[in-house]
């Protein structure tokens, strides 16, 4: 596969660079050359690399917090008086 292909799939799933910064790379790829396309490779590599290595812990912290975002079904039944809510 054309390495410079593999570093557009990578920019794609790249969670640490903006929505901004992912355009303006891929604007820019076409005039990278072989040494610039090596070293964001690597970099963005190196990310994934962590994610896959850390998943398991990752999702369980997603979990929590978003357990913790949740009221449970005790909250969602409490009936604020005088607050405009029903």
């Amino acid at each position: 596969m054309n390495k410079k292909i593999a570093l557009v799939d990578l920019i794609e799933v790249s969670v640490l660079l903006t929505a901004e910064q992912k355009l303006l790379l891929l604007d820019e790829l076409p005039e990278f050359n072989e040494k610039q396309v090596a070293a964001l490779g690597t970099f963005l590599a190196m990310e994934q690399q962590f994610i896959n290595e850390h998943k398991d812990e990752i999702l369980t912290n997603m979990k929590e917090i978003y357990n913790d975002l949740h009221l449970d079904e005790a909250q969602k039944n409490q009936v604020f008086v005088g607050t405009g809510k029903p």
